[in-house]
């Protein structure tokens, strides 16, 4: 098993490789977004606890707002641009099929998380 962690004043983040399969546990602090990419496979999010608003541009070109609390998942399809905001302070589990290695950024949604990172009231 391999791991790695990152902190910062938005929470932590604990990625692991396990037999070839990676996934993530973070714990982001209320008001503070991450994301703001897309993959080309599904990517799961899993709220384990607290409150996370997932904000997806759909396929049209809408953009979507979907709340995924303590004990629901929620599937992000493919090449789709997606972030999250954490309206409690959170902890998610997140897995992506195969692998973070096919991650891009999305530069609308980057410049919002960003935004909302640094404007955070939370």
């Amino acid at each position: 098993m391999r791991e790695r962690e990152f902190v910062d004043e938005r929470g932590e983040i604990h990625t692991f490789e396990v037999d070839g399969a990676e996934f993530s546990v973070m714990l982001i602090k209320k008001g503070y977004a991450r994301g703001g990419d897309h993959h080309k496979t599904r990517q799961y999010v899993a709220a384990l606890r607290g409150s996370i608003d997932l904000h997806i541009r759909k396929s049209d070109g809408e953009e979507g707002v979907y709340t995924v609390n303590a004990g629901e998942h929620f599937v992000i399809l493919k090449n789709l641009p997606h972030y999250m905001v954490s309206t409690t302070d959170s902890i998610t589990i997140e897995w992506i099929e195969g692998g973070y290695g096919d991650t891009e950024y999305d530069t609308v949604f980057r410049k919002r998380v960003v935004w909302l990172n640094q404007n955070n009231v939370g």
